[in-house]
Formats: C-alpha cells, structure tokens, sequence
C-alpha cells in the first residue's frame, strides 16, 4: 500500500482471493443472510432459539457466510463456536463428540477465565483427582473424561449443560456454527450421529439454555437432517445461498478495485459476470487470474480474451481436474452422462436410458457420487451438480479428448 499524495492509499497488491473459505475484500450479497443471523441472536437473547440451515453448491460463500457470523456473534456478546473440519469420518459418533467436544473447549477458552485456570490445573490435577480445585478465587470441578460409553445425545446433553454454566457469565448465548454437515450421515453402532445432535440441540433449548446452531453444506444437507429428525422442519430455517444477482456480481469486481491501481472497463466486468455465473467463487478467481495475467492498469475486454482460455484451463486443474481424477471410471462415465443431458434436474430414468450399465450398478455410481459431494438429489429420481460450472468443464473436457 503507498500514499498517493490525493490523500487516498492505493492498494498495490492483486486484492482477490480465490480459495476455500478465505473472506473476499468485499463481501457483496448476502445482506439478507446477515440480518437472518442478527435476528437469531435477538430471539435467542429474549428466549426464543431458532436455527439456521445454509445450504448451497459448493463456491457460492457458506464458508465465508458462516465467518461472517461469528464476527456479528462477536459484536452482540455471542460465543461463536466454529468448526470447519466436519467429514464422513465424524458420522461416528465417538469421532463426532470428539470433534464437537474440542469446538466447545476452544471456543471457550479464548473467553473465559475459569476455563483458563482449569486448563491450566487439569493435567496436575488427573494424579490425585479432587472432587475441585481452588484458585485465584475460581472454584473448578476438573474432568477426568467422559463416559464414552453412553448414548451420543446424552453426552452432548451433559456437555452442553455443563459448559452453559460458563458461557453464561460472560455472553449472552452460544451459536454452533458448523461446516461441511452435509458429511455427518448414516448410521454406526445403530446411532445416528446427526440426529443424536439434533435431539441434543432440541432438547437443551427446550429446557431454556441459549444456543443456538447453524449447520452449513451441500444441498442434501436439508434433506439429511429431515431425514434424520422429522420434527427438524420445525427447528430450522433453511437458507439457500445461490450465485449472485447481476448488481451484486458486478459490485464483487468493482469494488476490491477501487483503492487499487487496476481497473476493469464496463464490458469486461460483464464478460467476467457471464463466464463465472455470477458465483462467488469463480468471480474471485477469474478476476484474481486477470490482473496477474495482463500486464496493465486499465484493463480491457479485448485484454480479458487474450487470456480467458488460460484462465479457463487454470480453472480446471485448479477446481475440476483433481476431483474428476478421484472418481473411478464408471463414475466419470455416469457424470459424462449426467452433463450430457441438457435439463436442471436430471432423471434416473434419463440416466438409464443412455447408460449401458444396469439399473443398479448406477444406482450405486450414484450413492457413491452423493456421498462425495459431486451431485445431490434435487427431489425424488432426479439429480443435479453440487458443483457450479461442472456440467461445462465436463462437456469441454469429452470433446477434446
């Protein structure tokens, strides 16, 4: 950054930031989300919990959306609990209290002072195990591990009660932000990992603790949990993140520029909006690949075609290459099919009609691609990409083999 001498600093660096989850410099669209979030905290504040599903393809911002969360739980005394790591591994219900277990404590501890003084004495005190500990005036009540042996809602219970008798002291309330949920399915053990949490999360609001839990993924997210906890419909409030409106699109370009030495002409940030599909992610990146591909400060759409087919083929090994070179082949087979049948909502039936391979076998392919997060079921024998531009990349991909 330098001063300009028109007191005003120009911004030197590339300011897009393509990645998984990393905050653009301008987060443009998602007014409504964040009001939908200030409005759980105010109900939650007067005793009334409400819950947020963020559902979405991937790209589209819930990661960026659920940081945003924390920074408004922040700014209204809420103790934003966030965990971004949640895969298949955590359906099991011991790797999933383990995980949902460490969010709480690290979480906590940033803000509380007993929880400070018992990690401190925790470790000492395991040899001779006091019923409690003393210190600095901050009685503790040390942890010698849990019961692992007990159901999974009952121990998410106990730890969420047990917990809310510190968040109190210092927040109002404690909101769960959770990523990637789509991931927590299926059964082990005969428990259900996801709806052993929902129970638990229904029933510590019932009995008036003031949490909060919004759970962020693919679009079979909302259907997982349905699936899981009927009476889940009236828990949450699903939320669909989806691409941009053209205005919003256009201000995700425009504005990171405007305190930097780059400039893109009107027509070229129209290119740049039709190309990515206005999804927030792509606009990141093919805007981040502009500047760093064409040597100058006023840019051009003429400028923006000299390189949009490099841009387009970084954009494959980038997004596309490495999750197409992880299916088997009978997968990449389904999906060939799947993106060349030009609807939305892609029928079984449509599936079968071109495949050679069995009813089935493609059900299988199918399982297995849901279960990877490459599509979901729009509704009942139809499917669709969890990923934005796939069915393109797909399509490009054949024809020039």
């Amino acid at each position: 950054m330098i001063f300009n001498g028109y007191n005003t600093w120009v911004i030197l660096n590339n300011p897009f930031t393509p990645g998984a989850g990393l905050s653009p410099p301008y987060l443009a669209g998602r007014d409504k989300e964040k009001e939908a979030m200030s409005g759980v905290l105010r109900d939650l504040s007067g005793g009334v919990p409400k819950n947020i599903i963020l559902h979405g393809l991937r790209g589209v911002g819930k990661t960026v959306l659920l940081d945003e969360y924390a920074s408004i739980c922040i700014k209204n005394d809420f103790l934003p609990v966030t965990q971004f790591q949640y895969g298949e591994e955590h359906s099991d219900p011991e790797k999933f209290f383990d995980l949902f277990k460490n969010s709480m404590d690290e979480a906590i501890k940033k803000y509380s002072k007993k929880e400070r003084v018992k990690d401190k004495f925790q470790s000492a005190a395991s040899y001779i195990k006091p019923k409690t500990i003393s210190v600095s005036e901050v009685t503790i009540e040390p942890s010698y591990g849990s019961d692992s042996g007990s159901p999974l809602m009952n121990r998410i219970i106990d730890y969420m009660v047990k917990k809310w008798d510190v968040i109190k002291n210092s927040h109002h309330g404690a909101i769960l932000l959770f990523d990637e949920f789509h991931t927590i399915n299926g059964k082990k053990d005969n428990q259900s990992a996801l709806g052993n949490f929902i129970s638990a999360i229904n029933e510590v609001q019932r009995n008036g603790h003031k949490y909060a839990a919004v759970l962020s993924g693919l679009p079979m997210l909302t259907t997982n949990i349905k699936i899981a906890r009927s009476y889940s419909e009236r828990m949450f409030r699903p939320l669909e993140i989806s691409n941009l409106d053209v205005g919003k699109a256009a201000d995700a370009i425009i504005k990171p520029l405007e305190k930097t030495k780059w400039s893109f002409s009107t027509d070229l940030v129209s290119a740049v909006i039709k190309d990515t599909d206005r999804y927030p992610f792509f606009i990141q990146f093919f805007a981040r690949e502009i500047i760093d591909k064409v040597d100058k400060n006023v840019i051009e759409l003429d400028d923006y075609n000299s390189v949009r087919g490099s841009i387009l083929e970084d954009l494959g090994d980038a997004f596309f290459s490495q999750r197409m070179a992880s299916t088997s082949l009978k997968q990449r087979e389904i999906l060939r099919i799947m993106a060349s049948i030009q609807k939305k909502d892609i029928k079984f039936s449509d599936i079968l009609d071109v495949s050679d391979m069995g009813k089935g076998t493609v059900a299988n392919h199918l399982k297995r691609l849901i279960e990877r997060g490459f599509i979901y079921k729009s509704k009942h024998g139809f499917y669709n990409f969890t990923i934005p531009l796939f069915r393109t990349y797909i399509l490009d991909a054949a024809s020039s083999e």
